[in-house]
């Protein structure tokens, strides 16, 4: 797959996007961000619903995918 000839030949996809991660302009953006980091003290009940999303998550795991309706757009209620 090519992105587009240039004057050497065409550009592969992977090259663009290389080139473009690496470019100066991309640098400079992300230096400006704000450095994220997990905040600990986050309220009981929250930590307590991401345990149960967690829990949720992986007993899915297991489970078979929900079967769909006749026309694919919605879900059989469970």
């Amino acid at each position: 797959m090519t992105d587009r000839d240039n004057a050497n030949g065409p550009t592969t996809l992977a090259a663009s996007v290389m080139r473009q991660i690496s470019s100066k302009a991309l640098k400079h953006y992300t230096a400006t961000l704000p450095i994220f980091r997990v905040d600990e003290t986050i309220p009981d009940r929250l930590k307590e619903l991401l345990e149960r999303l967690d829990h949720a998550e992986e007993a899915s795991l297991y489970e078979e995918p929900p079967r769909w309706h006749s026309d694919g757009l919605a879900l059989q209620s469970l």
